[in-house]
């Protein structure tokens, strides 16, 4: 059962955002452990591979286009940012201990093109967790164990560009996202804590 708690506005870029918190019966039944399992190894070009010990086909879900999306971000991000410098935008002058150094604020550009990538992100991480929670549904896989490591983001070795892609997605927000809708459809999650990756 739901009830609606707090209702707020949060002024971002090109208007407002509203905010509905929800006030959520915390005594869920949660499904009893039948042997079934999930498991999830979060990724670039896969942003999570799934697999279950069923007969059920793995199911991938394809993070070419967020990739895709970050990809643009950071290379029309990177461009913004020199024009800027080049034409002194928003620039600021500070003293430094190695000298005076420039500064700048965020353009209306630079505001307008993270606000179009955050919501991109956000329209995949719901579709993509609640696409994932169907799948263990479908599978009556009452335990959905995924690899949520700390320090991943900072000690991946796959190269620059590898490097930049993965960093970008969000997964720690979307392994949020996927154990507030697994809870609510009564799946339990369990994170394990390695320094690899799950593989399952």
């Amino acid at each position: 059962m739901k009830m609606i708690q707090r209702v707020a506005f949060k002024p971002i870029y090109g208007g407002y955002k509203v905010i509905v918190q929800y006030k959520i019966n915390k005594n869920i039944a949660y499904l009893p452990d039948n042997g079934k399992y999930l498991g999830i190894d979060p990724g670039v070009d896969n942003a999570f591979a799934c697999v279950t010990n069923t007969k059920n086909a793995p199911l991938l879900i394809n993070g070419r286009g967020i990739k895709s999306v970050n990809q643009y971000y950071n290379k029309e991000r990177s461009r913004l940012k020199a024009l800027q410098a080049r034409y002194h935008q928003l620039e600021s002058i500070i003293d430094t201990k190695q000298g005076k150094k420039p500064v700048y604020q965020e353009t209306k550009a630079m505001k307008r093109l993270t606000a179009w990538r955050n919501a991109k992100i956000r329209q995949f991480a719901h579709k993509a967790t609640k696409r994932i929670v169907d799948y263990a549904l479908s599978c009556e896989t009452n335990t959905i164990v995924i690899g949520n490591n700390k320090s991943w983001k900072r000690s991946s070795d796959m190269g620059r560009k590898s490097n930049q892609n993965f960093i970008g997605i969000p997964h720690k927000v979307m392994i949020e996202m996927l154990q507030y809708k697994a809870n609510l459809a009564g799946i339990q999650r369990v994170l394990y804590q390695s320094n690899q990756r799950l593989r399952p």
